[in-house]
């Protein structure tokens, strides 16, 4: 899945409706992006650092409803430049 604007990218989409409120995309989280709020059981996850993801997947991986969608930014599966542009000095 792609953005369509990089500008306000949010790389992690949590599915409010499949959400179970469990902390294991806080947990698996190596950014520490994904919070969990005070209210856990009744509040999802908040993507406290949005500009920070790693892309890793591990959020959507550990999800055990695929509530969680990682979403890459157009600029990287389509990159303005590519490698023969890099090593010819474009």
């Amino acid at each position: 899945m792609t953005a369509s604007s990089d500008r306000s990218h949010n790389p992690i989409v949590i599915d409010d409706e499949l959400c179970i409120r469990c902390p294991l995309c806080d947990i698996v989280c190596p950014g520490d992006i994904i919070i969990r709020g005070e209210r856990t059981k009744i509040d999802p996850p908040v993507v406290a650092y949005p500009a920070e993801c790693w892309y890793c997947g591990l959020c959507e991986q550990s999800c055990p409803t695929s509530a969680i969608t990682i979403v890459f930014p157009d600029r990287m599966i389509d990159p303005p430049l590519t490698f023969a542009d890099l090593v010819d000095g474009r």
